[in-house]
């Protein structure tokens, strides 16, 4: 067809995974320089999309509002870690991946708290947690 053209795409050499925000996330927020996102109705999920099977090493940081939450991190429907966030804090988790599509759960079981309800501010969002600066080495 004359209206189509192809154009050779070379093969990367070393593909890496690569990760997108997936369902259960309020959208991106900036404060202060910091860029984060509060999960929403308790359960906030990245796709994380790898070339092959591997192991990688993710980074991110959680906040919380108002208390501590406990939280547990789902690899592909499987409990790897279970922590009871009190304060600001910074993760490293090394995850097993397996070729194509992995899913990553940010789950918090406990109710969450509205900020307009405790009169901090108008917000009538339902917050607990919100997770900052995801990295995958």
């Amino acid at each position: 067809d004359e209206d189509i053209v192809a154009y050779n795409v070379p093969i990367e050499k070393n593909p890496k995974p690569f990760i997108l925000m997936d369902n259960g996330w309020y959208g991106l927020e900036e404060e202060n320089g910091r860029k984060f996102s509060w999960i929403k109705n308790g359960k906030g999920v990245i796709k994380i999309i790898s070339p092959d099977e591997r192991k990688a090493d993710i980074s991110f940081g959680i906040d919380l509002f108002h208390k501590g939450w406990s939280l547990d991190l789902l690899l592909n429907d499987r409990l790897i870690e279970r922590v009871f966030v009190e304060r600001r804090l910074n993760m490293t988790q090394t995850l097993e991946l397996k070729k194509g599509i992995n899913e990553l759960e940010f789950k918090i079981d406990e109710k969450c708290i509205r900020p307009i309800d405790m009169n901090v501010n108008d917000d009538a969002r339902c917050l607990n947690i919100a997770v900052e600066n995801i990295r995958m080495a």
